[in-house]
């Protein structure tokens, strides 16, 4: 609830004073009629004597782990203080027991500022539709996600989080747990748990507004020639929101690439999420040309399923390597991401098998699977230089006997 007080004085211009608190009354009354006020609950911030009453020390093994409230130089207010020894000691501030947790069900968005001058673990205990979760956050500059199984979620804060500065931090834990289990929901924040010698301040939930952007990701290549007279098929694009998850199905494309035309064309791919907010857009450069035009361009495909997988990559870089010594414009993709006709505007194409039977790592019409089967087709049917690496070529013969292509390659 908002309260607002206007206190009127006698003054010898009764009349033109009361005008303009008149004018402010409407003001005031238009902010609370028509204004987001957005509240916040505050968990801590150490300007409470008692403040340290609300922590426990869970793990104090082995002893002597202290929560203090001490005046801070750099921040000129109180904090808490949290010294132990180290990782070894943990500190909560709420509850495990959900009865006396802070069990709270409306606010999405948790905020803390923090100062520390080495390792640390921060936990955030959540109840989801799935059971318990703990969201924990390290000094890491990478997401580390979840482990089959795990109820354990890992982000990264950064490597210089560990620096002695204060920083704040806000956390949309929503987001954060749909980022890793699309298919899990929140139900409520219960505590905040920290592991490792730290000062703290400021640790409160708001309901917080989603203003993050949905990613658009371009399938293929940003850049793609194709010859006159031929089909162009888009490779399309996916789109990720860290609430509404894959909105792949909204993607809004604008495609007015004809191949019948000489030039280049732009293919450009849009969506938004359900709070109205715009990805970047993306955008595919296609130009159309006449078939002498590219004589010097050059496919690599490689391999990326299986434990020898990366493999296929760091082949690729190497075949780039030794091909960047001739005239010939080079481009490189994984198999899987393979589109139907691509060849027909290559001079030639490397095919990197690095792991064996590949296919058997795909489902059965999967886009990946599919995208091997046009290659393969493409392999029987364009009149192009195939050069073929290592492994694969039975699933490529059995292909072509499956689909009765015309091609005595293997007989």
């Amino acid at each position: 609830m908002i309260l607002v007080i206007i206190c009127f004085y006698k003054t010898d211009n009764n009349k033109e004073i009361f005008m303009n608190y008149r004018k402010s009354l409407t003001i005031f009354l238009m902010i609370i009629l028509l204004g987001n006020f957005a509240s916040a609950i505050v968990y801590e911030d150490a300007e409470n004597e008692n403040s340290t009453q609300s922590w426990q020390v869970y793990d104090n093994i082995p002893t002597g782990a202290v929560v203090s409230r001490v005046f801070d130089s750099d921040k000129q207010s109180n904090i808490i203080e949290l010294m132990g020894a180290g990782m070894e000691n943990g500190y909560i501030l709420g509850s495990f027991d959900e009865t006396q947790s802070w069990n709270n069900r409306e606010d999405n968005l948790l905020t803390w500022s923090i100062s520390c001058s080495e390792y640390y673990t921060i936990y955030i205990l959540i109840n989801t539709q799935k059971g318990y979760r703990y969201l924990y956050y390290t000094p890491h500059d990478v997401d580390y996600g979840m482990s089959n199984g795990s109820q354990y979620i890992h982000f990264g804060l950064g490597t210089d989080s560990t620096d002695g500065q204060w920083r704040t931090f806000s956390r949309d834990i929503k987001a954060d747990l749909k980022k890793f289990e699309i298919d899990n929901e929140l139900i409520s924040v219960n505590a905040f748990l920290i592991r490792g010698d730290a000062k703290l301040d400021d640790i409160e939930m708001s309901g917080g507004e989603d203003n993050t952007k949905p990613t658009i990701t371009l399938i293929g290549d940003s850049l793609v020639t194709v010859i006159q007279d031929t089909t162009y098929i888009d490779a399309g694009a996916t789109a990720e929101d860290n609430i509404d998850g894959d909105v792949t199905v909204d993607i809004v494309t604008q495609n007015s690439v004809d191949t019948a035309v000489l030039g280049t064309y732009t293919v450009t791919y849009d969506v938004n999420d359900s709070s109205g907010n715009q990805a970047i857009q993306q955008m595919r450069t296609v130009s159309v040309v006449t078939s002498t035009d590219t004589a010097k361009d050059v496919l690599i495909l490689y391999d990326t399923a299986g434990s020898f997988g990366h493999m296929g990559k760091t082949n690729a870089i190497f075949l780039e390597n030794l091909l960047g010594h001739f005239d010939l414009n080079v481009i490189s993709k994984p198999t899987s991401q393979y589109v139907e006709n691509e060849m027909n505007s290559k001079k030639a194409v490397f095919y990197l098998g690095t792991t064996y039977d590949v296919l058997s790592y795909y489902s059965e019409g999967s886009a990946e699977k599919l995208a091997y089967q046009k290659f393969y087709r493409d392999v029987a049917t364009k009149d192009r230089t195939i050069v073929w690496i290592n492994y694969n070529l039975p699933l490529l013969e059995q292909f072509w006997i499956d689909n009765n292509l015309d091609n005595n390659t293997f007989a």
